[in-house]
Formats: C-alpha cells, structure tokens, sequence
C-alpha cells in the first residue's frame, strides 16, 4: 500500500506544533493560578510585591516594609499584628474596587480603602463581603468605630452595603497594601489598599454600581 509521504510528514508537524501549544497553555495556566494563589495566601514580601505588581509597578524605591502591628490604630486592626504590610506606591494608575453605603459625587468622594476583587462579578454576597474585608456592620453607630461593638445592633446590610465602585488611584499615590485582619468585624483574609494621605482628588470614580 502506497503512502502520501509529504502528507503524513504535514500532519505530523501540525500535531507536534498542537501538542506544543497546549503544553505552553498549561503553563500559562499554571502560572495563572499561581499567582492567584500568592495574592489569595501571602507568605512573603516578594509574594505581596508580586500580587500588588498584578494591578500596577510598584516604584520599588518607594517600598516600605511594616508590621500590622506598627500600623493598627484602634479596635478595628485593619492588619493582623504580625502580618508584613507594605507601603509603597505606583508609577502608573491602577483600577481597584471598593463597596459604600453613600452614593459618591465628584468634588465630595468618601473612601480610602479598596480592593483588587470585584465582589459582585466574583458572586460574592454581602455577608461574605462585609466579612471578608471585615467591614463595620454598624457604621451610622459613632460609637462601634472606638469600641467595635454595634451598641443598638447590627445595622441591615442593604444600608451598609449599597454601592459598588469601580475606581482609579494614582499614579504616584502612597498607599499600605496586605492583607486584612481579622477583627471584631469580621475573619479578615483578603487584600487591600489604603490610601493614607488624600490628594485632591484623592481618585477617580470610573462607575458606581448600584447592589441590589
């Protein structure tokens, strides 16, 4: 029996060339959720860089390596004590998220604290959200940000949680970056930003999504 040898040699090219581009896929994949990985369970400050490095460059000469510890201020503890906190900032703008109980207006933005996670597209609720960031539960109450109890109750989550915001911080804009602790709050777990001194504008509001 006769074969079509340049024929069989084509086809056997083009799977090899398949085969490749699929291993080079799962690679791809794998780095993909390694990564993800390093920003959901930090160890290190060379993870924490290289999660923060997923939204924007970090200015490495501006890094400033803290504890928690260092940086808490009140009952809320924004880090777990003996967590790294980084403070650094970005050579260019960065897109972060944030969740709000007040309807933002240009000239009159509220709001120094966000987050690479788009809660409502990842299906977060907003037990999980108020949880994970551990938010105040009670934030018309003047007394919960001193003493982290609600002292009238918990307030109904659709008021502290109205808004989601979409935003763009930056460039050059000093912020603490880690993890956020647990507290009376909430368990804590996931990353977030701080801006620590407001510029004016202190960001800009690229949407405003209301949650229902």
């Amino acid at each position: 029996m006769k074969t079509n040898q340049p024929l069989l040699t084509i086809l056997m090219v083009l799977i090899m060339l398949s085969a490749c581009k699929n291993s080079d896929k799962k690679t791809d994949d794998v780095t993909k959720i390694h990564i993800a990985d390093l920003c959901s369970n930090p160890k290190t400050v060379k993870d924490l860089l290289r999660c923060a490095n997923s939204v924007g460059t970090v200015k490495m000469d501006s890094v400033q390596i803290k504890l928690g510890s260092e940086l808490n201020n009140g009952c809320g503890k924004a880090w777990n004590d003996k967590d790294t906190v980084l403070i650094i900032s970005y050579s260019d703008s960065v897109s972060l998220w944030r969740v709000n109980r007040k309807k933002n207006v240009p000239g009159n933005y509220s709001g120094h604290w966000f987050t690479n996670i788009n809660a409502m597209a990842a299906g977060y609720s907003k037990e999980r959200t108020l949880n994970r960031f551990a938010l105040n539960p009670c934030p018309k109450d003047s007394l919960s940000w001193t003493n982290c109890v609600c002292p009238g109750g918990k307030q109904p989550i659709d008021s502290v949680i109205k808004y989601e915001e979409h935003i763009k911080l930056g460039p050059n804009q000093p912020l603490q970056f880690g993890v956020v602790g647990k507290s009376p709050f909430g368990e804590g777990g996931e990353m977030q930003w701080h801006m620590i001194r407001k510029r004016v504008p202190p960001y800009r509001l690229l949407d405003q999504i209301r949650w229902e």
